[in-house]
């Protein structure tokens, strides 16, 4: 068996079919969390009322601030994989197993979250007027004159409403298509 130069250039160890091959997949790739982030977006519906369990969540804030339909996605080089999901939304809660979770997560999976509040209430006069704010961990609280520092601790069920699993599971059997015709030619 005869090898010519040309075909040597094309053996996978080369570093240019390694280029060409990182490119493509990483095209591909980038392409499959495009297409997960538009489905799991384009399940989630603007409403005021809670969405009924089991189907995609509400997503309630206005459209100027980050919300559920806040939706990235990024290459993971260690994995040389894809990750698509939702910003953070820097809400921390804690589940009762005392681990954190942030909302999206307790709506993927369906959990109950244990949510910490405050308040200043006034010393004399009507605390039942004053509202219940969520506890902020970065900030600290300190005393006011005149009014007395209180915080509760209220528990919130959060129904399973899943909506990233369904639209990968949705999208999932379009990645191959992606990957066809990717590389064309090794330069």
């Amino acid at each position: 068996m005869n090898v010519t130069f040309q075909v040597r250039e094309s053996f996978f160890d080369r570093p240019k079919v390694i280029t060409a091959l990182k490119r493509a997949k990483r095209r591909a790739l980038s392409k499959a969390g495009a297409f997960v982030r538009k489905r799991a977006r384009s399940s989630l519906r603007r409403r005021k009322r809670a969405s009924a369990p089991g189907s995609p969540p509400s997503a309630h804030a206005s459209s100027s601030q980050p919300s559920l339909k806040t939706i990235l996605f990024a290459f993971q080089p260690a994995s040389e994989s894809t990750i698509v999901g939702p910003v953070q939304l820097n809400q921390v809660n804690f589940t009762v197993e005392s681990v954190t979770s942030t909302v999206p997560g307790l709506h993927e999976r369906g959990e109950t979250a244990i949510i910490r509040e405050y308040r200043y209430a006034p010393i004399e006069g009507d605390s039942a007027s004053v509202n219940w704010r969520r506890v902020d961990g970065r900030r600290r609280y300190d005393e006011r004159p005149g009014y007395r520092f209180e915080s509760r601790r209220r528990t919130a069920r959060y129904p399973k409403r899943p909506f990233m699993r369904p639209a990968l599971e949705a999208e999932a059997p379009n990645f191959a298509e992606l990957f066809r015709n990717s590389i064309t030619s090794v330069k």
